[in-house]
């Protein structure tokens, strides 16, 4: 819903493709974890911290830097309760979301030894 018709034609067979990954994923009775970024922001700029997970929300858009979500992919824990996931990456304050973004739809997953 977040991308224009130029921007759909262009990312259309990778969106594809990704989604039947994610289908053959999910059918092959593999433990797994999905997860997909928002648009990924490139650059020098130090990571935020504000990398959040969220859940059951397909309709929510918005941005991560790639600092930031190669520090959340580090830490996810391979726990029984995350198999089957498919997540959004986004930073807290890059999201757009109509409606607001509930705080159960942020899934909380600490680092090794919290």
């Amino acid at each position: 819903e977040f991308l224009n018709e130029q921007t759909k034609n262009i990312l259309g067979p990778a969106l594809k493709a990704k989604t039947e990954a994610e289908e053959f994923l999910r059918g092959s009775g593999l433990n797994h974890m999905i997860v997909r970024p928002g648009g990924l922001v490139s650059g020098d700029e130090p990571a935020t911290r504000k990398g959040i997970l969220i859940r059951d929300r397909p309709d929510i858009g918005g941005s991560i830097r790639r600092q930031d979500l190669a520090g959340m992919l580090l830490w996810l824990p391979r726990r029984p309760d995350t198999n089957g996931l498919a997540l959004t990456a986004l930073d807290r304050d890059m999201l757009r979301a109509e409606p607001p973004l509930k705080d159960e739809e942020v899934v909380e997953l600490s680092a090794p030894g919290d």
